[in-house]
């Protein structure tokens, strides 16, 4: 598919942000240990949860997006608990507050920018997962599964519809912005709950 100019813009200017996260967690790492991921699944499942939230108030006031918005914390509350968490350990989890804003349609497309392209990169730890750890979407895996084979459609349609909605050259600043600052947050609450390298 060709790339549109606000995808080619988003990719480059969250380029060095992205790539400081996937380093901060590392989840290709053939020695990654169960109890590193579980607290990684924490802190993102800390992440989601509220952002998310955010997501499904603010979808009314964005242009049709053709998909349901899906919870994948509720995913990651899956796994929590196929890796032994209760369901009282996974609602005590700190959440986090200090969330990019999150108030125009623009900041919702930068939001879902990062949150499905997160989805498709999952399917790749999926299968490192299987083979490194033995966890598969049953058993601790289910979040970065996601979709499966329907995940690439899925990113298609929201790289389409990002430029359909916010690719003229006045509108796509605010969506590069929050997908920036979405990716920083998440850098720094990742930081914050002892999930990074």
């Amino acid at each position: 598919m060709r790339r549109s100019r606000i995808h080619s813009q988003l990719k480059q200017e969250t380029a060095a942000v992205h790539r400081r996260l996937e380093e901060q967690l590392d989840l290709l790492d053939p020695s990654l240990s169960r109890e590193r991921y579980r607290c990684v699944l924490e802190a993102f499942y800390g992440f989601y949860e509220p952002v998310e939230a955010e997501l499904m108030s603010l979808a009314r006031a964005a242009p049709p997006l053709g998909l349901t918005l899906l919870s994948r914390h509720r995913l990651l509350r899956q796994d929590l608990i196929a890796l032994g968490a209760t369901a009282y350990d996974v609602e005590a989890l700190p959440r986090c507050k200090a969330l990019p804003p999150l108030s125009s349609p623009a900041h919702f497309g930068g939001y879902l920018y990062v949150l499905e392209g997160a989805a498709l990169g999952g399917q790749i730890v999926a299968r490192a997962l299987a083979r490194h750890v033995g966890i598969g979407q049953k058993t601790g895996a289910a979040f970065f599964s996601g979709d499966g084979i329907d995940t690439a459609q899925r990113w298609k349609r929201v790289l389409e519809w990002l430029d359909e909605s916010f690719g003229a050259d006045d509108c796509s600043e605010p969506v590069v912005s929050a997908a920036y600052a979405t990716f920083a947050t998440f850098s720094c609450w990742l930081n914050a709950r002892g999930a990074a390298r």
